[in-house]
């Protein structure tokens, strides 16, 4: 495209676009590179790398005239990334169905469920999100962000599409809302899941978290269904400030899509389900209350997308979890194991919930609060923690360069000595429940999920949790049947 036609001004040189880029280390030849100011960093420093990389023009706040290219100047440039993307790479037009998820838990959970729903129903979907970016012939582990920037964004539909997908399933998050990193995709449907405090940090306030959320159903068109949860007053007001249609799930009897005769088991969750369509009967491989909430949020949107219930509710039978969530880890040792990604008070109280619900002798949980990050939840986590567990265990996990001891002795601020476990390295704290569990105990390792990756200092540290538990466990395990055998040797 031209760049007199992506900006609709006759004057600017009739250049070729043929991408649009936010990174300059991702700059190809012949791209457009705007420079966006973020929270740490600023793109004007980066402007003359993005044109020894081949960029023809830039879109600036301000001129730069060292730089002997086009350059356009705006007074917000990271405003426009996502209407010149739409524009160049053809996002409303390319044929795509646009379904974003926000909430402050179980955004992945809902994406992921939804996901295999579609693949079930002969579609075939792609998903962005805190697990990274997945659709045929294609899968990367998750982004530093769960949205990814606009440019990346919109190049990623275009991929997805000459893929064969034909619905895209997204998380959105708050920083994305505020960010204008989701401005120009045309959502036909938009779910709430659920709201509590979080990101306080960036956002300032609970109330400045709130409105990041509403943009997405402000920004809804008529056309466009919101999907929100009735059980939260909170989401259920999103209704008021949307053009869109509306359709509620949860368990109020006001809602359109209704859990009820919830039940869990080792095999998984049941509950009966009636909306529009009837009454079925939802059988899924997850566990706890909040998952039947995902099922059901995952299962109106079938009815947005015009996907056939009975069909979507069979594909929940099918449906083992989403990377990171609830995953079990599971070598044959006497004693469960679980990663889960739960980091908010109002996540990690669910899980608690959930897994003190399975039968067991002692439970031990694993839990961190980041740096960076809302200071105020963190004795509100310690003390749920101890609340629910018998050994609960204090470590960090996002360090950046806080003092990991100030934000351990934070998180146990209203506790007293001895009601909980200080181990500072991640790595030794799940070592240390692993070999010290007894038979029929419960380890549940909070916080990370599938991240690979510890930010300590300047460095991001491999770091695998999943596959450190399974190595943690092993060696245990071997160590037994070597003290056994040496003792039968005599």
């Amino acid at each position: 495209m031209k760049l007199t036609e992506l900006f609709n001004d006759p004057s600017l040189p009739a250049l070729e676009i043929s991408a649009i880029y936010t990174d300059s280390r991702k700059v190809t030849p012949g791209s457009l590179f705007i420079a966006v100011k973020g929270l740490t960093v600023d793109g004007h420093h980066f402007a003359a790398q993005a044109v020894s990389r081949g960029a023809v023009a830039l879109l600036l706040a301000h001129p730069l005239p060292r730089l002997n290219v086009a350059q356009i100047i705006r007074p917000h440039p990271e405003q426009l990334v996502g209407p010149l993307c739409a524009l160049l790479y053809q996002t409303a037009t390319n044929g795509l169905q646009y379904i974003g998820v926000t909430g402050t838990d179980g955004k992945t959970t809902t994406a992921r469920i939804l996901a295999h729903i579609i693949n079930h129903c002969g579609r075939t979907a792609g998903y962005i999100g805190t697990s990274g970016i997945d659709y045929p012939g294609f899968i990367s582990h998750h982004d530093e962000n769960t949205t990814p920037d606009a440019a990346i964004l919109h190049q990623t539909f275009s991929q997805m599409r000459a893929a064969g997908v034909t619905q895209v399933v997204m998380e959105v998050s708050s920083h994305a809302l505020a960010q204008h990193r989701v401005d120009g995709i045309p959502y036909q449907t938009a779910v709430f899941t659920n709201f509590a405090r979080d990101h306080i940090d960036y956002h300032g306030s609970v109330e400045n978290y709130y409105a990041a959320k509403l943009k997405l159903f402000k920004a809804l068109s008529k056309s466009a269904t919101a999907v929100l949860n009735a059980d939260d007053a909170k989401v259920a007001a999103a209704a008021t400030v949307t053009s869109a249609a509306v359709l509620t799930f949860g368990t109020s009897s006001q809602a359109d899509f209704r859990g009820e005769a919830y039940q869990d088991t080792v095999n998984g969750l049941s509950f009966t389900l009636f909306c529009p369509q009837g009454k079925f009967e939802v059988v899924t491989g997850i566990h706890g209350r909040f998952n039947m909430m995902n099922c059901l949020a995952a299962l109106a949107c079938c009815q947005t997308l015009k996907l056939p219930i009975r069909d979507a509710v069979a594909a929940l039978a099918s449906f083992k979890g989403a990377p990171g969530r609830q995953e079990a880890i599971d070598l044959g040792q006497d004693f469960k194991v679980y990663s889960d990604f739960a980091h908010t008070v109002q996540g990690v109280e669910a899980v608690l919930r959930w897994v003190s619900s399975v039968p067991h002798h002692k439970l031990w949980t694993v839990v961190a609060c980041s740096a960076r990050r809302d200071e105020a939840k963190r004795p509100l986590i310690g003390r749920l923690v101890c609340d629910y567990s018998e050994h609960p265990v204090f470590t960090t996990d996002m360090l950046y360069h806080e003092d990991p001891q100030l934000i351990i002795d934070e998180m146990g601020q209203d506790l007293v000595p001895g009601q909980y476990q200080t181990i500072i390295n991640r790595f030794e704290a799940v070592r240390y429940c692993i070999d010290h569990a007894e038979p029929d105990d419960i380890i549940i390792v909070l916080g990370n999920g599938d991240y690979l990756s510890l930010p300590i200092g300047n460095r991001d540290i491999y770091y695998n949790e999943v596959e450190l538990i399974k190595l943690c466990i092993s060696e245990r395990m071997a160590r037994e049947e070597y003290r056994r055998l040496t003792h039968e040797a005599g």
